[in-house]
């Protein structure tokens, strides 16, 4: 399975599932941010050792660190 944390700089797919592990509290607040099912999101930045990423989703850019976006799964 793929996760957001798979994709390569400006590469697009679609959000399959939203990590079912996370608190509620910070589940919701990436719910409210865009990340949902059928969203397409962009990996806009790809950083090096391991920090946080930048994605694009909707009219936002946002950057997640890695254990949060490997819990996206995409299509």
């Amino acid at each position: 399975m793929r996760t957001l944390w798979d994709l390569q700089e400006r590469e697009s797919a679609q959000i399959r599932g939203v990590g079912k592990h996370l608190p509620s509290a910070y589940l919701h607040r990436l719910q409210e941010l865009g990340f949902v099912e059928g969203n397409e999101v962009t990996c806009v930045k790809r950083t090096p050792f391991g920090a946080p990423r930048v994605f694009g989703i909707q009219d936002g850019v946002f950057t997640l660190e890695k254990t949060t976006a490997q819990l996206i799964e995409i299509l």
